[in-house]
């Protein structure tokens, strides 16, 4: 079911109303800033990065932008972190490694995950005990490379099943305490809370 284009951040902005406590917020591959700038205008302290310059609204003020990779950004320090759209593009080992990183507060997430429809069409494999599908991003690698490219800056990613999805949440020491809907019946907020 496709929702209007203004759903996620409205679901977001209830997640951050409930989960959030103020302080400071990042906002992880931020792309169009939307959800940095909603989180900026609730009185959060905003950092947002993307690897795609052209993409950051580098005019809206007091927002700390950066242009950075993933790979190379340090995680700590901050209250809350919106990992919004960009778990689906990363390799499970690239999960494993941004999940060790940010699991020491509350993260805001929203992910795809596999469909039994889409199980039955492409072939499931299993990762380290996790079940899903690993997909090329896209089918113009050139123009995806140069234009579109992941701030991790690889082509193949990892979609987990519903329940290899909430596995991996808690083997990374999160309980998910709310699930909300995202954009599509496949796609989905998760509000993760550090166990320790």
């Amino acid at each position: 079911m496709e929702r209007n284009k203004f759903f996620r951040l409205n679901v977001y902005e209830k997640l951050l109303d409930k989960y959030g406590k103020g302080g400071k917020l990042l906002d992880i591959a931020t792309g169009h800033g939307k959800f940095a700038t909603l989180a900026a205008l609730k009185g959060y302290k905003v950092t947002a990065f993307d690897a795609r310059p052209d993409r950051i609204p580098f005019y809206l003020p007091n927002i700390n932008w950066q242009v950075v990779n993933l790979k190379d950004f340090e995680f700590t320090g901050y209250d809350i972190i919106n990992c919004l759209g960009i778990h689906y593009h990363l390799p499970l080992n690239e999960q494993f490694d941004l999940l060790g990183k940010i699991n020491y507060t509350t993260v805001i997430l929203d992910t795809f995950h596999v469909t039994d429809a889409v199980l039955k069409r492409e072939k499931p494999i299993t990762i380290d005990g996790y079940s899903g599908v690993e997909r090329i991003e896209g089918t113009d690698l050139k123009s995806l490379k140069t234009k579109v490219k992941n701030a991790y800056d690889d082509l193949k990613n990892f979609c987990h099943t519903k329940e290899s999805l909430l596995r991996l949440f808690n083997d990374f020491g999160f309980n998910v305490v709310e699930e909300a809907p995202g954009m599509v019946d496949d796609r989905n907020y998760y509000v993760l809370i550090p166990k320790n």
